[in-house]
């Protein structure tokens, strides 16, 4: 009889707004050619745990990060044991959460979650870590625009960025890498990803050995949650600094979206 080989678990944690959004849709929109060879698990198909994630690096105790695990325990227990493929989780939050709120600055808790992942894991599965990350200055500045649309966030954006000059990405990467070890961790800067023939995408295939062929039937995806013209965070800061009803604040500010978003198309 061979040798049971283990299941390989990429998890694909991080960081936010370094395309992760554009590597999950392609992976939602080719669930069908993927199927066969991966098992692809998305944030919508893991709520729960997500939500987990988030609750604990926002508000750190035991008592959510017994939560977290009884989640991640969850969702590897209802994994089919006959199922021999690869498993793939693309999930950002799992890193915890984005930071911006709370003065939180960069990703404080992700080793502590991602360790309690990886403790969850059924003996015979190989997990490998895989982080995506960006060049700081470009970083930053997705982050405020991301804070400013879906928070109260009321600094400028020199304000921001000079208040979150914490640890670069590749710094946070390498310290997880560090505690996890040896648990493989890859990282991949998305300035160098972008380029390549499968965008964002093209590490996850690559530690997945993918074959060339199925590689090449993938089409083309455009970038998700293209950047907002100065003028259009301009008016979402105006918002924040001064309407105080959170209900009409965030209608007003989706309104302004959606209309600069009609008149782009």
């Amino acid at each position: 009889m061979q040798p049971h080989s283990p299941r390989r678990v990429i998890i694909h944690a991080g960081f936010h707004k370094t395309g992760t959004k554009t590597v999950q849709n392609v992976l939602k929109a080719h669930h069908q050619l993927l199927a066969p060879h991966v098992c692809v698990i998305l944030k919508s198909d893991i709520r729960g745990l997500c939500t987990a994630a988030l609750a604990y690096s926002q508000r750190p105790d035991t008592t959510r990060l017994h939560h977290f695990r009884n989640e991640a325990a969850l969702c590897f227990g209802d994994m089919p044991a006959d199922d021999a493929r690869p498993i793939l989780i693309s999930a950002e939050d799992l890193a915890g959460a984005i930071p911006g709120r709370r003065k939180r600055i960069g990703y404080p808790h992700a080793t502590a979650l991602l360790s309690s992942l990886i403790a969850q894991m059924t003996p015979d599965c190989a997990p490998h870590i895989y982080l995506s990350t960006r060049a700081p200055a470009a970083w930053l500045k997705s982050c405020y625009a991301h804070n400013l649309r879906h928070a109260r966030t009321r600094l400028s954006l020199d304000a921001f960025v000079a208040a979150h000059t914490g640890p670069r990405l590749d710094d946070i990467a390498a310290e997880i890498a560090s505690t996890l070890d040896p648990v493989p961790v890859t990282t991949a800067a998305l300035e160098e990803t972008s380029g390549a023939a499968e965008g964002p995408l093209t590490p996850i295939l690559d530690l997945l050995a993918f074959p060339d062929a199925l590689r090449a039937r993938l089409r083309p995806t455009t970038v998700s949650n293209p950047s907002l013209p100065p003028h259009i965070l301009d008016e979402l800061l105006e918002l924040n600094r001064n309407e105080d009803d959170g209900a009409r604040r965030n209608a007003a500010k989706k309104q302004f979206i959606a209309d600069y978003m009609r008149r782009t198309q």
